[in-house]
Formats: C-alpha cells, structure tokens, sequence
C-alpha cells in the first residue's frame, strides 16, 4: 500500500481529496530529502534510497508534481496543488517513475530495509503515523533453510544481543570484564547494556506451561475436561545480580556521550521462535523449520509484561544450587551465545529450543560425574524441565529451591521488580 501511495503522489493523477496521504520510506540518502524538493519534510527526514536512473531524473520531476508544503511528518498530505500540476510535467516524469516503480517492486539486497517494516514495525507499540528512527544495531536475519528460506525475519519484538568493540563499546567507558551489548529489552524497547563483571548472585530456573489448544468441556455445571492439547513448557533463565550492582541501558543510538537512561538488576535470559510475517508460533512450525531460534536478553520487568501480564500465564521458579563461579560462568555463556548464534540456526521444539538451549547452557558448565548420562537424555522434551533439574542435582534438598511464582513475588511486592531507580 506504501509503494502505491507513493507512485500516486508523484504522479499527482488523482484529484486532491482523493488520496489522504502518502508515505516516504525510510533510506539514509542526504542529496535526496523530502525538503530538497518541496515535499515539506523536515530536513534530514529520510527517504527511499534509489539506485536507478530514476534517481537522476527526480530531481527535475518533483517540483512540478508537489508544491513545497508545511508538514514536518515524513507523511505527507498530497497538496491540492499538486493535482493540478501541467499535463507536460506528467508526461516528463512517466519514464522516472517508471523506473522508480519497477526499483520498488524488485527491492534489491541493497536498497535498505523493505518499505513495509519502516511504519508497521509493530503495531501494537507504534503508530504507524510516526516514521521510527534508523537503528544502527537493527540486525537484518533471514530464513536460512525450509519453506521461508532467503524471507527477512521479524526484529521488531525479538532480536539476539549484538556484543559492541573497539569504538562503539569504548563510548560507554567499559571497566575491564564489562561486556556492552546492544539489543537488550526493556520497556518495550531496545537498549544498549553494560554487563558488570562477576555480578550474578542467583541463577533462577523458571518455567510456564502452554498448549496448542485449550479443550473444555462441561456438563450439568461440572467441568469434565479442562486441558491444553499438545501440552509443553517454555523455560527461561532469571539472573538476580547482586545487591549494589546493576546494568545500565542506554539508548540504542550514536551518542558522543552517552547517558543511561534505565538501570536493572534483575534479567532474564530466553531462547525463543521467531520467523517471517508469513510464519506463526505452534507445533508444526517448530517442527518444520518455519522459526529460527533467537536468544534475547531482557529485563524481568520486560518478561513479567509479556509473559503474566499480555498473556497470561503462570511462571514457576526454582533457585538453583549452584556455586557462585558456576553461576556467572552460565551467564557469561549465555551473552556470548546470543552474539554468536545471531538467529541463524533454526527453532526445532526437541532438538533447538527453550529448554534444550537452556540445559546446553547449564551441563557445558556441570562436571556431574556419575550423572551425566542424564544430562543427555533429559533435555529434549520441553515438558518437565522441574525433573530434568532433579535428575542433575541441581536442586536444593527439602525443596528448599522452588520459590513463590512470578505472578506471586510480582504481587507481594507490589513493584516494579528487576526496574532500579536512582
């Protein structure tokens, strides 16, 4: 719908009234803005990025299709001048646009972003009214196997940790052993981290159950059957870092200095599925290699909305019993596996997922000893991750490890947990 508006406008063939308004597509291009040729944008606002010959013929088209207008929203209501723009002026631009149209319909590798995830993103958290800035640490994944393959993935909710070097890490003035990592979520958003050093106090193992679909069944008043079909378990990984010390989120742009804008001292650590627009989240795509698996690092604040709050569910939790060097070195591990796996490697529920990936994580740190042949066999079934903990000696005695659930701690405490405010 983007690209039609946006032919349409240039044209200017329709009457004025008859198209409210028209996109401009994001696309950092400096000697092509929407000022420079009356479209009344505000200077800088970007733009489609062009690499054909209809690049060198706008510039002598748009005057005459579009009178410079006072809007500074990089969408822009048609003029009414505009439709009546010279017969002559159409006729010259046919060509361009032409060219212009076919560039957009193709969408090359290297004209940037496809038009579609500039404004609609996500429209539950933005509107689609206002064009979202340009995100230096946006990643760019796509499908690499199965019936989506070479399709662009979704980033707009779910994205890996990008680990920054050399210039981008030393504007954040990392202590050494701090890792700063792009990507993380908070608030709805993505941050910029600054990971202490030997900071974690607890590794909390947490769990919640859901199913394909939810069969009911009652008779007379009595419910006979209340079950979820397909029944498994997502499991996350919650490290509770010690008191006094927190990770500091930046805003996720190039900042000379930049500032922090949150601090947390509770996150959560999360392999999930995730894939094209095409794709949904169920059994037969987690089965069939229509996801990849993306580990994202956020606050517990950010799980405690998605998971109890947006959908409802019920978190369980145990605090393992691990010693303080094992704890922060599964920590470590995690950072450096999201970095590394960079959603590249498909979601499989029994060979690559959220409970596999979180006991992958956990024995690469264990020496078990005379249980770790457990470690092999309990992991792939993404059902009783409790069990799995037991069968490794993972737990406290007495049950001493299960702690009050999420939605518990949330209400006893009455705040915003894991959200520390200074």
């Amino acid at each position: 719908m983007a690209r039609c508006s946006l032919i349409a406008f240039l044209l200017g063939l329709f009457p004025a009234g008859s198209l409210a308004q028209t996109r401009v597509a994001v696309g950092p291009l400096p000697s092509l803005t929407p000022a420079a040729y009356g479209l009344g944008a505000a200077p800088g606002a970007p733009v489609v990025a062009l690499t054909s010959p209809a690049r060198a013929a706008l510039p002598s088209v748009l005057p005459a299709l579009a009178a410079p207008a006072p809007f500074a929203s990089p969408i822009v209501p048609i003029p009414a001048r505009a439709a009546a723009a010279p017969a002559h002026a159409r006729t010259a631009a046919l060509p361009a646009l032409q060219a212009l149209g076919q560039e957009l319909r193709q969408r090359p590798a290297d004209s940037g972003r496809p038009l579609d995830d500039v404004f609609d993103r996500n429209p539950r958290h933005a509107s689609s009214a206002v064009a979202v800035p340009v995100d230096p640490y946006e990643p760019h994944p796509v499908m690499p196997k199965g019936r989506f393959k070479g399709r662009p993935i979704q980033t707009h909710e779910r994205r890996a940790l990008t680990i920054l070097e050399g210039a981008d890490a030393a504007r954040f003035a990392p202590k050494e052993g701090e890792v700063v990592a792009a990507n993380f979520s908070h608030a709805g958003k993505f941050w910029i981290a600054k990971f202490p050093k030997d900071a974690v106090e607890k590794l909390i193992f947490q769990k919640w159950d859901f199913g394909e679909k939810h069969i009911r069944l009652r008779l007379f008043g009595w419910t006979l059957l209340d079950f979820k079909l397909f029944h498994l378990a997502h499991t996350e990984l919650r490290f509770k870092l010690k008191p006094g010390t927190d990770i500091p989120l930046y805003p996720q742009e190039r900042a000379e200095n930049p500032v922090p804008a949150h601090r947390v001292d509770d996150i959560v650590s999360s392999v999930e599925g995730v894939g094209p627009r095409e794709s949904q989240f169920g059994i037969a795509a987690g089965l069939f290699n229509h996801l990849v698996a993306v580990r994202r690092f956020k606050s517990l604040q950010q799980s405690y909305d998605e998971r109890v709050s947006g959908e409802g569910h019920v978190i369980e939790q145990w605090d393992l019993d691990l010693p303080p060097e094992k704890k922060q070195g599964i920590f470590s591990a995690a950072l450096v596996d999201s970095h590394e796996d960079a959603m590249r490697t498909p979601y499989h529920i029994f060979l690559h997922s959220c409970t596999t990936e979180a006991f992958r994580i956990i024995d690469q740190a264990m020496d078990y000893g005379r249980r770790a042949w457990q470690s092999v066999i309990f992991r792939h079934i993404p059902l009783f991750p409790e069990a799995y903990l037991w069968a490794r000696g993972l737990l406290k005695p007495g049950g001493k490890s299960r702690l009050p659930t999420l939605n518990a701690e949330f209400k006893a405490k009455n705040l915003i947990s894991g959200y520390v405010i200074k």
